[in-house]
């Protein structure tokens, strides 16, 4: 006889299952800031966690009152591998995400809102779904490796220091890595703000900085952050470059590329083989940049949106 799935919100009696699911969502259902709670919804069958999905504001979201073009809101879910009736499972999540959206589109009449997540180019099956949902295929990202082998060696018992002419002097700045203890989350936000037409969150900074793997490392003017760089663990080989910027008066002075090739060797010291980064694929000048840095196209990362309003195409 077939079971019924079931699709209710969430409930702490299913924290158990969840960890046990997948670990990173449980910490972020139970501690991410910008976390909508009200949309986190589980499939289950006969009270065993099969799904789980939800919504997380991005930057945009939360600087609801500028007018941007749309307004992003990242949609996450996880399905248990063994479940066999995964293409039900995640029908029933995205259909509910999409009502949510909805319903959240309708408290601020004027704006578009949107949610998004990322597949890789060889999820096929699950792409098809997403599109039967009424999502459609938006702006995507490849994926860029660098091989860490001919990265130059530093001496990180001893501060790294770069010089640099600007307009008026000769500057000297250093290249540190930040922890919580320095109090640079306020800095981080002007500077990353500086950098991007609307900030980071620093809701999800705060959040990856409590997790085990994030470190994040910057150029500074005493304590000031010009330029900074994420890394985190993508696997034993493998670590993350991500969520790079530099300050609008001070690029194009060679501070960006020396912070990722110090970042490089500090991963490599660390027994890391491989450096990876996402770029949205407009971003040409970013693309060109990290192509000159010794990273090489991967693969490809589809952007999968859905708006209130639009339909995708019959597929």
């Amino acid at each position: 006889m077939q079971r019924l799935l079931g699709l209710i919100q969430y409930k702490d009696e299913f924290d158990e299952q969840l960890e046990n699911l997948d670990q990173l969502m449980y910490w972020k259902i139970k501690f991410h800031l910008d976390l909508i709670r009200e949309t986190v919804y589980l499939v289950i069958e006969e009270e065993k966690l099969l799904g789980v999905a939800y919504l997380i504001k991005r930057s945009g979201f939360l600087h609801i009152d500028k007018e941007l073009a749309f307004h992003e809101i990242i949609l996450e879910h996880y399905i248990d591998s063994e479940a066999l009736n995964q293409e039900e499972i995640l029908s029933l999540l995205l259909g509910q995400m999409k009502k949510e959206c909805d319903r959240i589109s309708e408290d601020y009449p004027g704006k578009r809102i949107m949610i998004k997540c990322w597949e890789p180019e060889e999820e096929h099956e699950r792409i098809e779904m997403y599109l039967k949902n009424d999502f459609i295929i938006g702006r995507g990202a490849p994926i860029l490796v660098r091989k860490l082998d001919n990265v130059k060696n530093y001496d990180f018992s001893k501060p790294q220091y770069l010089n640099i002419q600007t307009d008026y002097d000769n500057e000297t700045l250093e290249i540190k890595e930040l922890t919580m203890e320095d109090n640079f989350l306020d800095e981080y936000e002007k500077a990353n703000g500086n950098a991007f037409v609307i900030p980071d969150s620093i809701g999800d900074l705060a959040f990856k900085m409590n997790g085990p793997d994030v470190k994040v490392f910057a150029v500074m003017k005493g304590k000031e952050i010009i330029s900074s760089l994420m890394i985190w663990e993508c696997s034993e080989k493998r670590a993350a470059t991500e969520n790079i910027f530099c300050i609008d008066t001070y690029r194009r002075k060679g501070i960006t590329s020396a912070l990722i090739e110090y970042v490089c060797a500090y991963l490599k010291a660390e027994g890391y083989e491989e450096a990876s980064l996402t770029v949205y694929q407009d971003n040409l000048p970013a693309f060109h940049l990290y192509e000159k840095m010794g990273y090489r196209y991967e693969k490809f990362n589809f952007g999968i949106q859905y708006e209130t309003g639009y339909k995708a195409i019959e597929y």
